[in-house]
């Protein structure tokens, strides 16, 4: 009779494992043996009661749907004690379930992040290709706008060394570095020539 009953029990946790889709290691049914053992002895089928309880209300467990009707079930006297060893075995793996969906969206989250960056590092690299070019033209061509042009050239030139118009970024830099000597000598030159014009002439006067 007591073997029997231990049998049954057994057999029917098993079976609601595989409903529940539930694949616990080989020390989870060996514990699941054990327990249910305990509670075939008479007397013994409120065993784990209280475990039971603390197990169905296991918060991150219960985030999983199987395990939230599991928990929910309305079981007769005759099967509850197999029903508490159910709750106990799988509150465990329910919660860690949950845990790994909570990391693993966190991972698609940053990786979604670090997507959206290199998609934005990427458009702006391409647009640095048209935009260093421009800058220094200006820089080279237009007096004095090398000093703000001509820096402006050479940074958009070396990010567009990450693209592949690599003669593109080359001449942006070579036209700021030009555009920021041409800025240099044209101060110089209109420094020298202002001081020049401001020099006094001298006066002669006849006896």
């Amino acid at each position: 009779m007591f073997d029997d009953r231990w049998h049954r029990s057994f057999e029917s946790a098993q079976s609601r494992l595989r409903q529940l889709g539930v694949n616990p290691s080989a020390t989870d049914i060996q514990s699941m043996r054990l327990q249910l053992l305990v509670t075939s002895y008479e007397g013994q089928q409120g065993a784990f009661t209280e475990a039971a309880r603390r197990a169905a209300e296991n918060g991150p467990a219960r985030r999983q749907p199987w395990f939230q009707t599991l928990a929910s079930e309305q079981i007769g006297p005759a099967d509850q004690a197999t029903h508490d060893v159910l709750l106990m075995l799988t509150a465990p793996i329910a919660a860690q379930q949950t845990s790994d969906q909570i990391a693993e969206a966190e991972r698609a989250q940053v990786a979604a992040e670090q997507a959206r960056v290199a998609r934005q590092r990427t458009t702006i690299d391409n647009l640095a290709v048209p935009a260093g070019v421009i800058c220094g033209v200006l820089a080279l061509c237009v007096p004095f706008a090398g000093f703000i042009a001509g820096p402006a050239a050479v940074y958009l030139g070396v990010r567009a060394r990450r693209t592949y118009h690599r003669s593109a970024s080359t001449w942006a830099i070579v036209l700021g570095a030009l555009g920021v000597l041409f800025a240099v000598v044209s101060a110089i030159a209109a420094i020298s020539g202002s001081l020049g014009g401001n020099t006094p002439t001298g006066t002669g006067t006849g006896l």
